[in-house]
C-alpha cells in the first residue's frame, strides 16, 4: 500500500486539505496493481520523488479532489468522497466489480472485530475518517487516513495502523512509507478514541470508507 503526501505544491492550498482525495488514491494504486489494471492511466511509481512520477501523482491527486468535491477550506464531505470514488470506478468500467461506502464505527461493541470483517480477510480496502475534538467534546475538524492492519484481542486491547498522509516533508518531494500504530480506546458514542493521536484535541475513529472488490 502506498502512503502518498498530501501536502505538495499544485494542489489547491498546497494540498492542506486533500487527505481523503490522498487517501483514496492510496486504495486506487493498490488495485490498479492487483486485479483492476488502468484503474489509474499511466505507469510510474507513486513512492518516487522523481520530478515525473511526483508531478503524475500531483495531477492525480487534483482529479481525484475534483472527484469528491474537496474545498480546499473544508475539505472534502464523507458521502461525496465515496460518490468521488464510484464515479472514478465507474468511468473505467469496474462498476459491477468494485464499490465505495460508508460504514460508521460509533457505538459499535468491537470495534476491530468490525473492521476486520469489512474488509472480508483482506480482500476489501478500508479509509478511515477520524474527528478532532476539543475538551468540551466538540467536533473541531476531521482527518482521513488509510487502514493496512487493525488487531485485536480477548482483553479488548485494539490496535489499529495507518499510513498517515499528513506526514509528509516539504512540497515538493514524496517522503518514505511509514506506518502509525496507535490503541483504540473508550467510545463516548462519537467514535472509539484514537488514543496517542493529535495533539492537543481528541481523536476519534468515526467511521470507514469500504471500498469493495469483487467476490
Amino acid at each position: 500500500m502506498s502512503d502518498i503526501d498530501q501536502h505538495r505544491a499544485g494542489l489547491p492550498g498546497n494540498g492542506q486539505m486533500y487527505c481523503m482525495p490522498t487517501s483514496a488514491l492510496n486504495t486506487l494504486f493498490w488495485l490498479d496493481r492487483h486485479g483492476y489494471p488502468n484503474l489509474l492511466d499511466g505507469d510510474y511509481d507513486p513512492t518516487s520523488s522523481s520530478p515525473v512520477n511526483y508531478q503524475e501523482v500531483t495531477a492525480k491527486l487534483g482529479r481525484m479532489g475534483g472527484l469528491a468535491e474537496t474545498d480546499a477550506t473544508s475539505g472534502t464531505n464523507r458521502g461525496n468522497a465515496a460518490d468521488g470514488i464510484n464515479d472514478l470506478i465507474e468511468q473505467k468500467g469496474y462498476e459491477d466489480r468494485l464499490e465505495a461506502d460508508w460504514e460508521s464505527l460509533d457505538d459499535e461493541d468491537n470495534v476491530s472485530h468490525r473492521m476486520v470483517e469489512l474488509t472480508r480477510n483482506g480482500r476489501d480496502l478500508l479509509i478511515a475518517s477520524i474527528g478532532w475534538y476539543d475538551a468540551d467534546g466538540d467536533r473541531t475538524g476531521g482527518h482521513a487516513v488509510t487502514v493496512v492492519g487493525v488487531y485485536g484481542s480477548v482483553g479488548n486491547h485494539h490496535t489499529i495502523q495507518f499510513h498517515d498522509p499528513a506526514d509528509g516533508g516539504d512540497l515538493n518531494t514524496q517522503s518514505k512509507t511509514a506506518v502509525t500504530v496507535r490503541s483504540l480506546g473508550s467510545d463516548n458514542g462519537d467514535g472509539p478514541q484514537v488514543v496517542g493521536y493529535g495533539s492537543a484535541k481528541t481523536a476519534r475513529l468515526e467511521g470507514v470508507t469500504v471500498v469493495t472488490t469483487a467476490p
